[in-house]
C-alpha cells in the first residue's frame, strides 16, 4: 500500500474520533460483554462489515470461530478485514508444533481454522502504522477508540450529528481499507517474515 493511501485512512479515522462521545456508552471485555454485544447486533442486523488489529483479532476469535455455525445465514453479508501482523499467529503456530497447550492456542487464534478463512481479507499498514478496531453492523457500530481493551458504542448514529457523522467517516474508512486490502491465503502465510521481535513479543504475552 502507499504511504498516500496509509495518510488517507489514518486521517479520516482521526477525523472520526474527534466526534464528541457523549452518545456512546463502553464496553470493556471483561465477561465476554463485547461477544455478547456483537453476537446481539449480528442478529438483529443484515450486514456486519469487522476491522479488527491483531489484539482485537485475538480477543474476538471465539466470536469469530462459531460465525458460521450460528449464524449462517449471515455469511454472505459479513466483511472482515484484519491487520497482516495476524500472521504472526499463524507463523508462530509453524514455527512451535509442540506448543500446543490450551493456553498458548487460546492466544494464537489462526485465520487458517475459520471455516470461511478465504473471505477474510488481510490490510498491511506500511511502516508500523495502525487505526483501531471497529464493527459496524447496519446503522450501528462499535469503535475502539482509547488503547485500553475497551469498545465504544451507538445503537443509534442517527440520533445525534456527531454520532452519525462518525459513523459515515467509519464508513468511508471500511471502504478505503476494503480497497487496499488483499484476501488471505496459505501463500500469505507462507511469505510472510517474522523476525526476532515478533517473535519475542508474542512469547512473552503468551508466557503472561
Amino acid at each position: 500500500m502507499s504511504t498516500k493511501k496509509d495518510t488517507e485512512i489514518i486521517k479520516t479515522y482521526q477525523e472520526a474520533i474527534k466526534q464528541n462521545y457523549k452518545d456512546l456508552f463502553p464496553i470493556s471485555y471483561d465477561d465476554n460483554c463485547i461477544l455478547l454485544m456483537c453476537f446481539l447486533l449480528t442478529q438483529q442486523s443484515n450486514q456486519v462489515k469487522m476491522f479488527l488489529n491483531k489484539a482485537d483479532f485475538d480477543q474476538i476469535y471465539p466470536y469469530l470461530e462459531c460465525f458460521q455455525k450460528y449464524l449462517p445465514t449471515k455469511m454472505n453479508n459479513l466483511s472482515l478485514i484484519v491487520t497482516k501482523d495476524v500472521l504472526i499467529n499463524e507463523k508462530l503456530t509453524q514455527a512451535m508444533p509442540f506448543k500446543t497447550d490450551e493456553h498458548f492456542n487460546e492466544t494464537h487464534p489462526l485465520i487458517s481454522e475459520l471455516p470461511y478463512a478465504s473471505s477474510v481479507r488481510l490490510l498491511d499498514l506500511e511502516g508500523g502504522k495502525e487505526i483501531p478496531s471497529f464493527i459496524i453492523f447496519d446503522k450501528h457500530y462499535l469503535v475502539q477508540i482509547s488503547g485500553e481493551n475497551k469498545f465504544l458504542c451507538s445503537l443509534n448514529p442517527r440520533a445525534t450529528t456527531s454520532s452519525f457523522n462518525r459513523f459515515n467517516l467509519l464508513q468511508e474508512i471500511f471502504k478505503k481499507i476494503s480497497e487496499q486490502s488483499t484476501p488471505f491465503t496459505p501463500q500469505q502465510i507462507t511469505s510472510y517474515h517474522l523476525n526476532l521481535t515478533d517473535f519475542l513479543r508474542e512469547n512473552n504475552r503468551t508466557n503472561n
